[in-house]
């Protein structure tokens, strides 16, 4: 949502999750990108966009001199899964994978600088770098903040059904002086910790918008 957002602050026509649009080709396609742009800035054929977020772990990460490698790996995932079927229907396909560290694939990001550019030599007749990087950062400290805010919760989530958990098995625990004692003395921490994990992701929302 908040890349819709930002798109449409910009001056574009976007449709969120537009759906039956490979059905020309494809009546029983039910592949749905995230976004498309109707009127993306120099012309040229409607972009459809597809929003992921990846994961930085060792498995994907396997060389530290190359930090980008599981965004490109995951745009080539979608890259196969969306190409094709979007050049049969008229229709670029660009992949925006992010990490939950905040980096932005290097093909998007040149894509909202390049949409950046034009808008600015649309609207001022010529482009300032300053005013570029001044825009660039605005994105991607918005992007930035709504994956922090979507992983925050992910962990809070988490962290609410461990915690459940623990209380259903102290309740089913045979009660013994000892464990009475420590469940006694622990008993409100758990709604503690998640009071104080909330009060920090709302924190963390109003720094950072």
């Amino acid at each position: 949502h908040i890349v819709v957002t930002l798109f449409r602050s910009i001056g574009l026509s976007v449709a969120l999750e537009p759906m039956n649009i490979f059905q020309n080709h494809e009546p029983d396609d039910n592949r749905r990108p995230d976004i498309l742009i109707r009127n993306p800035y120099g012309g040229g054929r409607q972009k459809i966009i597809d929003v992921t977020l990846s994961a930085f772990n060792g498995s994907n990460r396997t060389d530290d001199d190359k930090p980008e490698q599981p965004l490109i790996a995951r745009r080539k995932e979608k890259e196969s899964k969306y190409n094709e079927i979007a050049n049969r229907n008229g229709l670029d396909f660009i992949a925006a994978p992010f990490s939950h560290t905040g980096e932005i694939d290097v093909k998007f990001r040149n894509f909202l600088l390049q949409q950046i550019r034009l808008k600015l030599q649309l609207v001022d007749g010529e482009v300032k770098k300053s005013k570029v990087r001044s825009i660039m950062k605005h994105f991607v400290r918005h992007i930035s903040a709504a994956i922090n805010r979507s992983a925050s919760r992910n962990i809070l989530l988490k962290a609410t059904k461990t915690l459940n958990l623990i209380r259903h098995i102290q309740q089913n625990s045979s009660s013994s002086p000892s464990f009475d004692s420590i469940s006694s003395s622990s008993s409100h921490s758990p709604d503690d910790f998640l009071q104080e994990f909330e009060l920090q992701i709302t924190n963390q929302d109003v720094i950072q918008t």
